[in-house]
């Protein structure tokens, strides 16, 4: 009989899920943990969206990458990208498309996320104290301490949306950890952002990109279904890219 799959911490924003069979573990984030601190009018002090993690989530990512066998490969999901990247030229990217202009920074270090992965995929020790800035003053600041010494991990890329449109990029400090975001599946209401016409009643309407994980060859592979053909005639049907 096959091993049930780990059901992720369902009463939290955050979990992640071991597939035994394939050798992945996903790992889902929450980069939107404010402080729900309110002023005297009863307003949020903070802009809801505005980047933010707390100390439980950080050390839940290091547990959950010091337990993770080596041979196991990782994926990482957040609703959008939240460290400083820049994009690479694929046929799934749009031209002066970038990641590090969604979410609100909130700390003096913007690469905390990749700077544990990295930690975690070439076996070093980590012991270092994230800062917010100034203006978010009641953000508290997070401790950052590991010991992957060991690890060997293999990393898929950072997969996310809220841009409503096709991003291929990687972490602009660690050039080896891609990221990856594509326009939504849905009606032409949620194609504003995109590239892709999209006309109600034919193919075009809708979109959808489908992913597999190539672990033997080490690709992550898309595949674009729906509307495909791009404003400047850029044909979108497939990509692969190494991890």
């Amino acid at each position: 009989t096959k091993k049930a799959m780990q059901l992720p911490l369902l009463d939290k924003t955050y979990y992640s899920v071991n597939f035994d069979e394939y050798k992945i573990t996903l790992l889902v984030l929450d980069n939107y943990l404010q402080p729900d601190d309110k002023d005297e009018n009863g307003k949020f002090i903070f802009k809801r969206g505005s980047d933010c993690y707390n100390q439980e989530q950080i050390d839940f990512i290091i547990k959950t990458l010091s337990e993770m066998p080596n041979d196991y490969n990782l994926i990482i999901a957040s609703h959008s990208y939240f460290e400083d990247s820049e994009t690479i030229d694929t046929a799934f990217t749009q031209k002066d498309a970038i990641f590090n202009v969604y979410v609100t920074k909130a700390y003096e270090d913007n690469n905390v996320i990749a700077t544990i992965v990295d930690a975690w995929k070439n076996g070093k020790k980590l012991d270092f104290n994230v800062k917010p800035l100034k203006e978010y003053a009641n953000y508290k600041e997070i401790s950052v301490k590991a010991d992957f010494t060991g690890k060997k991990g293999a990393f898929v890329g950072y997969f996310t949306g809220h841009v409503h449109k096709d991003i291929v990029g990687r972490n602009a400090k660690f050039k080896d950890q891609n990221v990856f975001s594509f326009a939504s599946a849905g009606d032409v209401y949620h194609s504003a952002n995109a590239d892709l016409p999209r006309i109600q009643g034919t193919k075009s309407a809708d979109v959808l990109t489908v992913c597999s994980v190539d672990t033997e060859n080490r690709l992550v592979k898309f595949v674009r279904v729906g509307s495909n053909v791009t404003t400047t005639m850029v044909e979108r049907k497939c990509i692969a890219i190494k991890y």
